[in-house]
């Protein structure tokens, strides 16, 4: 069985043909980086919205650092991820 790469994975996130991908694409928009409550539900559910690691080639990690940039850090905030291209 072919894995999926993340180069796929971040094609069908941004095109919307996979909506599963598209959804979890969506996941971390405007969450605070860190240990908060609120940044490991979400990774939680990018977990379970992702393909199983067995069929993917990539991490989670790799895919949040592709799809996500990091905004408004400053001394009372490590910042909110933001997609990637966003204003």
């Amino acid at each position: 069985m072919t894995k999926q790469t993340l180069n796929q994975a971040v094609f069908l996130a941004r095109s919307g043909k996979s909506h599963d991908l598209y959804t979890a694409s969506r996941v971390l928009i405007h969450v605070p980086v860190g240990g908060w409550p609120e940044t490991r539900q979400a990774f939680t559910r990018l977990a379970e919205m992702l393909p199983d690691r067995e069929a993917r080639a990539y991490t989670i990690e790799e895919f949040v650092a592709e799809m996500y940039v990091v905004r408004g850090a400053d001394a009372h905030c490590s910042g909110r991820y933001y997609p990637t291209g966003a204003a």
